[in-house]
């Protein structure tokens, strides 16, 4: 059987890993530290420097949420430089030509397109929680505190 062609990206694509891939767990780390760094510098090395961020990385989430309901202007420091980062590191593919997000929004004239990723691999096994007060919440207790369901 013959290996099939690796097609190539086209639209939005997370940055490159330095080893010829593309890392989502890289990508969100960087992400968040750059959020968080915005607010509270030592916190956001402590993002970068993750080890396991598969398994860490609600304590980062939490720890962003922590820092930004402190105030309105720390909420949107770290939103804004988490943005930032991320038009500035991800990539938009277009015949062929990557460049930033924040490039492209400003040098392509043409129009863009909005489709939709489904993924093809189950869900983990564990269910997404957050700690809360003195309890942790996951299922339906976090959807009816966050009204998602």
């Amino acid at each position: 059987m013959a290996k099939q062609a690796k097609q190539t990206p086209e639209g939005i694509v997370f940055p490159e890993d330095g080893e010829g891939g593309r890392s989502t767990q890289i990508a969100g780390r960087a992400a968040y530290a750059a959020a968080i760094g915005a607010i509270d510098k030592i916190a956001g090395e402590k993002t970068l420097k993750e080890k396991s961020w598969r398994k860490g990385y609600t304590k980062h989430v939490t720890k962003f949420v922590e820092l930004s309901v402190v105030d309105a202007k720390a909420a949107v420091i770290g939103a804004e430089a988490g943005l930032e980062h991320m038009h500035d590191q991800f990539q938009f593919v277009r015949d062929g030509t990557a460049m930033s997000i924040s490039k492209a929004m400003t040098s392509i004239s043409t129009s863009f397109e909005t489709g939709i990723v489904k993924g093809s691999k189950p869900m983990g096994k564990e269910p997404f929680e957050i700690p809360y007060g003195d309890t942790i919440l996951k299922g339906m207790a976090l959807c009816d505190q966050v009204w998602l369901c």
